[in-house]
């Protein structure tokens, strides 16, 4: 699984790189706004998703017994990690500029809002009534609740 993702990851960037400037959004939002929107994308989905992961730790990462976390990112969302990536792959597919990252990206788009679906009776299982107040209480992304809970941080 984990090779898999890693040359998923690696022929994305590839991609990207090969491609770059296809897809014609400079034309729009122009080259710069393209690199800085892009590149801003990149960096904040990569610190959300690593964050996140640094919440779960190795153990909860590759899906091993480990503590059930609904604190730091996890309290705005049951998939910050997945949020994280989603967010990386619209930037890096701004930033290159590229048609066919955006066709690659799309897939990997998918990949990670149906991954969840596939978690989540593990989960519940795993963690039982603990889960299921969680999974009642958070959006899997992001929602209503998680949008109140973040306007209300920062007022």
């Amino acid at each position: 699984m984990w090779t898999l993702f890693a040359v998923a990851c690696v022929g994305f960037l590839v991609v990207g790189g090969i491609d770059a400037g296809s897809l014609g959004l400079a034309r729009w939002v122009g080259e710069a706004g393209t690199i800085i929107l892009g590149s801003m994308l990149v960096v904040g989905g990569t610190a959300l998703a690593s964050y996140a992961m640094g919440r779960l730790g190795l153990r909860g990462c590759l899906g091993l017994n480990a503590e059930l976390v609904t604190d730091g990112p996890f309290a705005v969302s049951r998939n910050p990690g997945y949020v994280g990536d989603l967010i990386l792959i619209a930037g890096y597919v701004l930033l290159t500029d590229s048609g066919l990252a955006g066709i690659v990206g799309g897939i990997g788009a998918v990949w990670f809002l149906l991954a969840p679906l596939a978690e989540e009776p593990w989960l519940e299982e795993q963690y039982g009534e603990s889960y299921r107040r969680y999974r009642q209480r958070w959006p899997r992304f992001l929602g209503e609740a998680s949008v109140r809970l973040l306007s209300s941080e920062t007022a």
